[in-house]
């Protein structure tokens, strides 16, 4: 796989491609040992092709694909987060992102809907001592990062997810606020992966919804998606992408996105006070 820098603290992401020996042999096992489950083994994998992109993407096959890939390789590489892919989009380093899409995790909403085994456990997980701290189940959050996939007939899909070291669990307040424009521009897009507000003039799309676990995914056109029942839906529009830490896990890029969101955020109030101040004289 071919890697591009995003940031300093993360060396670079790389789209998965079956150019690399160890993506087709995990394509391979995948196809083997999970024919069972079409919401992993997808329809659009070819484990005898040698090069293009892989083709497909849903939270289930992502995390099963590099989780093999991991173990085969021995490399601490990572599904990119919703945040990292913000910052690729942001940086041209996305091959065609405006033909294709990426699963970057799932959206989590305070009420009951769709996916409800599953929005029901990962609140339960939200609600742990880990993560109760940090997280209010009255907003939506997002889960993303590195999953485990498990078989499991009592959740949808017969497939559980449950998190792992590097899954990062937190409040987007921005998704409570329903559909909207924003601008690709908007700084906190480079911090957590969401505008910090939308706007009717922006050049691209949040799309929402208000109740259930939903897909997460950077769609066509580069709109930003938190909804959709369906969690296996994928075609070969689908791509993945994986990240390589200089510390070896994301905790770097946190801490460095941290920092920046302090910031940005202050930039934000400045410029919104600037702006109010024009309106009101």
């Amino acid at each position: 796989m071919e890697y591009q820098p995003i940031t300093k603290n993360t060396e670079s992401i790389a789209q998965v491609e079956y150019s690399d020996p160890l993506v087709r042999e995990s394509v391979k096992k995948i196809t083997e040992d999970y024919s069972h489950s079409k919401s992993i083994a997808l329809d659009t994998l070819d484990p005898n092709a040698t090069e293009g992109p892989v083709r497909g993407s849903n939270i289930y096959f992502r995390n099963k694909l590099i989780e093999i890939y991991r173990q085969l390789s021995g490399e601490d590489v990572l599904p990119i987060t919703q945040t990292q892919s913000e910052i690729a989009l942001a940086n041209d380093t996305l091959i065609d992102p405006k033909e294709t899409y990426e699963d970057t995790g799932l959206a989590i909403y305070p009420e009951q809907g769709y996916n409800e085994i599953l929005w029901k456990h990962l609140r339960d997980i939200a609600s742990s001592n880990e993560y109760k701290d940090n997280l209010d189940l009255k907003l939506p959050f997002i889960v993303t990062g590195l999953l485990n996939v498990t078989k499991d007939d009592s959740f949808e899909y017969s497939l559980r997810l449950d998190p792992t070291e590097h899954t990062l669990i937190y409040n987007v307040p921005a998704l409570a606020k329903g559909d909207g424009s924003f601008n690709s521009n908007d700084p906190s897009l480079i911090i957590d992966g969401f505008p910090s507000f939308l706007d009717s003039n922006g050049d691209r799309n949040l799309w929402t919804e208000s109740s259930g676990a939903l897909r997460l995914y950077r769609g066509r056109n580069s709109n930003l998606n938190a909804r959709g029942g369906y969690l296996d839906d994928s075609d070969d529009a689908g791509r993945v992408h994986v990240a390589k830490n200089s510390s070896g896990n994301i905790g770097s890029l946190v801490e460095e996105l941290e920092q920046e969101q302090k910031i940005e955020k202050e930039k934000l109030r400045r410029i919104n006070e600037t702006l109010e101040y024009i309106k009101n004289n």
